[in-house]
């Protein structure tokens, strides 16, 4: 038969001690409800904090079990509470069903437990202070020694507050082995996380919980570019560093000991997730969007964005001259000329990859379709209209491999 818990009146008068019945019961539901409710909780709150002595055992029957790994279900609970003599104490698997029926869920396991908390430091509270009064009356006690018990009772309450978060040392070494078990099954015997590269893993032995991790490089890696940044690649063609990540394959420029450039593979490909960036753009058109910290060459050496005024100068790649192998038909460089003047908003990228002659084949049908060359002193100037402005970074681009600033 299960039985009611009455809560227990205090010893002054009629008045109750603090508590709270109803966030008990809600918390010792969740745990046999949900798995993950428990480790939410212990933390917080000793089997002591629950008004009611069945609850406690209930609390520490879930305790028990999930030091040894088990689930905290009913049925769990309900056989360790019986292995130990304690079933019928707290009312049979009646009392814990009804625990079980009346919690809908285990999401406010965390609010409940500081309710509980709260009225389990009141009593302690109410206790020192019954202990104070009768300290106080006690005339065989010299006055240090009261000062000194009191004190003592109070300091055992904030103590046991501090040490509540502390866990015992088999409980840690307990997972701990467990950890290190499974990762031996698995064939991974690293102690710490593994990163997935071999050698970092082999000189770091994994990343531990605590470490504090910094990924950095040299400047012209392209750490602090945007996903939809455009690279250019050995083949003439243009990809994003998105795509490039996708990929995890490619050739691209960047600039060696002597400040020119040569074409390298990336060695690693890193997500570095959102950040704020910002978008720099020079008096001659060109724009780049980047991080604050992004270096970028000036007449002081390398400096970050965040540190550039407005009117520094800084260094741009006059040109890129970069040619690919497609050869396409003279009529179909004049086609896609004639589809860029009717409206065509962007150049296909097969575009990038012509070989040299066709790619001077192409200049001069952009021209055509979209501007004028013209001589200003010893230079040639190449100008654009277009209301693309996508189509007009390509066209600076196509100009830039062919070797025209």
């Amino acid at each position: 038969m299960a039985k009611s818990f009455e809560p227990q009146r205090g010893g002054g008068g009629d008045r109750l001690p603090p508590q709270n019945i109803e966030a008990e019961e809600e918390i010792l539901g969740g745990i046999l409800l949900d798995p993950e409710a428990l480790p939410r909780v212990s933390e917080v709150l000793l089997p002591e904090a629950f008004y009611i002595s069945a609850y406690q055992d209930i609390y520490r029957a879930a305790l028990a079990l999930h030091a040894q790994g088990r689930p905290t279900d009913l049925t769990s609970v309900s056989a360790w509470l019986e292995d130990n003599e304690l079933l019928e104490k707290i009312g049979g698997t009646g009392a814990l069903r009804r625990l079980v029926e009346q919690t809908v869920s285990s999401i406010n396991v965390d609010q409940y437990a500081r309710l509980v908390l709260d009225k389990y430091t009141r009593r302690q509270l109410i206790r020192a202070s019954n202990q104070t009064a009768e300290l106080a009356y006690d005339a065989s006690l010299e006055i240090p020694q009261v000062m000194d018990r009191i004190e003592q009772n109070i300091f055992e309450i904030t103590q046991e507050r501090v040490q509540r978060s502390l866990v015992p040392a088999s409980d840690v070494l307990l997972n701990i082995f467990s950890e290190l078990e499974d990762k031996f099954q698995s064939g991974n015997a690293l102690p710490g996380i593994p990163t997935g590269f071999y050698d970092l893993d082999s000189m770091t032995q994994g990343f531990q919980r605590s470490d504090l991790i910094v990924v950095a490089g040299r400047p012209s890696m392209g750490k602090c570019l945007t996903g939809d940044a455009e690279l250019l690649q050995a083949d003439g063609s243009v990809v994003t560093i998105a795509e490039l990540y996708r990929r995890r394959q490619a050739r691209v420029f960047t600039l060696n000991s002597s400040w020119h450039f040569e074409l390298t593979e990336p060695s690693v490909f890193v997500d570095d997730g959102f950040k704020p960036v910002f978008q720099l753009e020079t008096r001659s058109g060109r724009q780049l969007t980047c991080t604050a910290s992004h270096p970028l060459r000036t007449l002081r050496g390398w400096t970050p964005l965040k540190d550039l005024q407005v009117g520094d100068a800084i260094a741009v790649p006059r040109s890129l001259t970069i040619f690919g192998t497609t050869q396409w038909p003279q009529a179909s460089l004049e086609d896609l000329a004639i589809a860029l003047k009717q409206g065509d908003r962007e150049l296909p990228e097969e575009v990038f990859k012509l070989e040299r002659s066709q790619l001077a084949l192409l200049l001069e049908s952009l021209s055509n379709a979209l501007g004028r060359i013209e001589r200003v002193g010893d230079c040639v100037r190449f100008t654009y209209k277009a209301t693309s402005e996508r189509l007009l970074r390509q066209c600076q681009i196509v100009t830039a491999n062919a070797g025209i600033d």
